[in-house]
């Protein structure tokens, strides 16, 4: 099966990143079994107790195109502003030492797009939900995810974070070539993600690069390796995946993986995020040589993690802090072994620091924006919790228990931006 949408800056089609729409409620345990089903049903089909009834429907389509609408006005006033993410003071002691990148953070201002960014002619996205235009909503005939809440097959209120780039350096129809699917992996050799809509496996990153590099081998024009930008951004399914396999419920430590456990799949994980660099740079019928890599988010701070142990957070925490140390190791000694060679002179791997935004935002969330009382470090919340939206959804950094709204999206195209600078 092929999987791909082109992506403008206006809708497409999205992805198949398994979600879970049911929050939980207030002061009981969530366990990952008691999501399992709501995850794997999110890319086919909607849970019977989420489906509104028509008078709801035409209720929340109103505040949707609301929610829209005031998000689409706030993101053209923010092209024009410069947004300073100012220091705070930090609460967390334990996580004051991951803070020292974020504090003092200065996003840069839309109009001034960098050339370097500017100078690709294509870009070719490779990932899960978080990237998707819209590949799992067309191969679902438009119906999963549902349209609204969710956006024209975006799993958000709005554009994501490649609709904006796209926008925001004015290229045309065909700049991007989005191969991400929703409830992606990054190696299905490594741990595979189940989609109820396509009765099997979700097309993992290194199954999406077979599909473009064959795509490339029968195309009658090549892309230009020197003016192709590469962008691979996955590992949340990999480590939500796991977790949920090693461990029946979040009660009780002595069910979770053992440090040494996920220190290894820590391993195998970002070994497979460049591993999935070195096919592009290697394979003859694609050469890449520029690429854009996402680190991990900080997923203990999701909403999906809220009322889950802290037993089970701190397995969150540790896989991510891993999986980032090891990737941006792994990526130095790339850069080393492969760049540098007389015809590899203009190759590049920039980091697309996801965790640190994040972190900023939920350390300083009225800097950007964003209401203290469902973005903070303590207890973020979703706007979407079944069929019942928030009022304002431009003030939460997250639409769902997984997925961050057009705003955050707005925001992460920004920091691409910004790392071109």
């Amino acid at each position: 099966m092929t999987i791909r949408s082109d992506s403008t800056s206006t809708g497409s089609t999205e992805d198949l990143h398994d979600i879970s729409l049911d929050g939980a409620e207030k002061g009981e345990t969530t366990t990952p079994s008691a999501r399992l089903d709501e995850r794997k049903g999110s890319d086919s089909e909607q849970p019977s107790s989420v489906k509104p009834t028509r008078r709801s429907l035409r209720k929340h389509f109103f505040f949707f195109l609301m929610g829209i609408g005031l998000g689409a006005f706030v993101a053209k006033f923010l092209l024009e502003l410069k947004i300073d993410r100012g220091t705070t003071h930090q609460t967390e002691a334990q996580e004051d030492k991951e803070a020292n990148q974020d504090n003092n953070r200065t996003l840069l201002t839309a109009k001034t797009s960098p050339e370097l960014l500017k100078a690709f002619n294509h870009m070719i996205i490779f990932g899960d939900s978080f990237s998707d235009t819209g590949n799992i909503y067309a191969a679902s005939n438009q119906t999963a995810p549902a349209s609204p809440p969710y956006y024209q097959g975006r799993y958000s209120n709005g554009l994501n974070y490649a609709d904006f780039l796209a926008e925001r350096l004015g290229k045309e129809e065909g700049f991007i070539q989005n191969y991400a699917c929703g409830g992606a992996t990054t190696d299905s050799n490594v741990i595979s993600a189940e989609s109820t809509f396509l009765q099997g496996p979700v097309p993992a990153v290194n199954e999406q690069i077979q599909t473009f590099t064959a795509d490339q081998a029968e195309s009658s024009s090549l892309l230009n390796s020197n003016s192709t930008l590469y962008i691979l951004y996955s590992g949340y399914n990999d480590y939500w995946w796991w977790m949920y396999r090693h461990s029946e419920n979040a009660t009780g430590s002595s069910l979770l993986p053992s440090e040494a456990a996920m220190e290894r799949f820590a391993e195998q994980v970002s070994s497979a995020v460049v591993g999935n660099i070195v096919n592009l740079y290697e394979d003859s019928r694609v050469s890449g040589r520029h690429f854009l890599v996402a680190d991990l988010a900080p997923m203990k701070h999701f909403p999906e993690a809220t009322n889950y142990t802290s037993e089970y957070l701190e397995a969150y925490h540790f896989l991510t802090q891993r999986h980032n140390a090891l990737l941006e190791e792994k990526l130095d000694l790339f850069q080393k072994e492969r760049f540098g060679l007389e015809d590899d002179e203009v190759a590049t791997i920039q980091r697309l620091k996801i965790h640190d935004l994040y972190m900023s935002l939920l350390r300083n969330p009225t800097e950007n924006g964003f209401s203290p009382t469902t973005t903070n470090m303590v207890d973020t919340k979703a706007c979407l919790s079944g069929d019942i939206q928030c009022a304002l959804p431009f003030g939460n950094l997250f639409w769902d228990d997984y997925h961050p709204t057009t705003h955050t999206h707005f925001l992460i195209s920004q920091e691409i931006v910004n790392t071109y600078q």
